[in-house]
């Protein structure tokens, strides 16, 4: 047989609890998918941006390891003993910068006579501070021994000249002029005038 026709001005207008049933239930399942797919996208969104973040960290870190091989392919070709040399050449340098070269000319000048002549005069190590000696290393001539001593004898009793000392002495041919070295500590101010 066939279902009875509803010739009703409102057809369907009472509905069953079924169909309701069901509508809500479609409603419910709607919501829930659309909360599903912006979870999903927000974490899809979210994903992508930590592989990009990834992705330049791993970029960062090639770059850092080529740079590294290349920091220690330019240690490994590193000549120590010749940095070594350059840096005492420096340190030379910058206590030569800080000895008063006027002050000693004028305080070894006194001191000089007529029979001994300067050759080299360095400064050997820089004082810690303004108020130290700086040490010194004269190389000299002599015609003769007396004149050596007394060159010698009056540095050590000048008060601005402390620590004098031999360091090496050598004889020429015959009777030709004998060379010397000597080490010796200058006190800034302590010349006498």
């Amino acid at each position: 047989m066939r279902a009875p026709i509803n010739f009703a001005l409102k057809p369907f207008v009472q509905r069953d609890a079924r169909l309701m049933a069901w509508w809500i239930a479609n409603a419910c399942a709607l919501l829930l998918c659309l909360f599903v797919l912006v979870q999903y996208l927000s974490l899809r969104n979210t994903n992508q941006s930590l592989h990009h973040q990834l992705g330049a960290m791993t970029q960062s870190e090639s770059e850092l390891q080529v740079e590294m091989a290349s920091t220690l392919r330019r240690l490994e070709s590193l000549d120590l003993q010749q940095y070594k040399r350059e840096v005492e050449q420096f340190h030379a340098i910058q206590t030569a910068f800080q000895a008063d070269w006027g002050e000693i000319l004028d305080g070894l000048n006194r001191h000089l006579n007529d029979d001994v002549r300067l050759v080299r005069l360095q400064s050997s190590e820089a004082p810690q501070n303004e108020a130290e000696s700086v040490a010194f290393a004269l190389a000299a001539e002599a015609r003769n021994k007396d004149a050596e001593l007394r060159f010698v004898q009056s540095l050590q009793a000048d008060p601005a000249f402390r620590a004098v000392r031999f360091e090496v002495e050598t004889y020429g041919p015959g009777k030709g002029l004998i060379q010397f070295e000597i080490r010796f500590q200058f006190e800034r101010g302590g010349s006498r005038g």
